[in-house]
């Protein structure tokens, strides 16, 4: 019997948390995978960053300008049915104009 109320929700319709809905979701091998995955275009960032800071400017639209060109392409992919070699020189074409100040 459930004795829901305005102030206590009835538990039954929390979600579940990471831990529970996933099994080995806090594994190492799972947080070791996500590094694997993403080190080519951290590296990349990286080095580029590396050479900003040695020039003596600072750029922290560097993490909103991969964001943004990421979630385009993405959409452009997998909504509008574009192929990736119509949409990767388009969003390399508007990151470059949109950090370029």
């Amino acid at each position: 019997m459930c004795r829901c109320s305005a102030r206590s929700p009835c538990s039954r319709s929390r979600p579940a948390t990471a831990r529970s809905a996933y099994n080995g979701f806090f594994s190492p091998q799972v947080f070791l995978n996500l590094l694997i995955d993403n080190a080519r275009s951290l590296c990349i960032v990286g080095v580029g960053m590396t050479f900003v800071i040695l020039s003596g400017g600072i750029d922290l639209s560097v993490g909103s300008v991969i964001a943004l060109t990421t979630m385009v392409s993405a959409s452009l992919v997998e909504h509008r049915h574009w192929s990736a070699t119509a949409a990767i020189p388009l969003v390399l074409a508007m990151g470059n104009l949109r950090s370029a100040r």
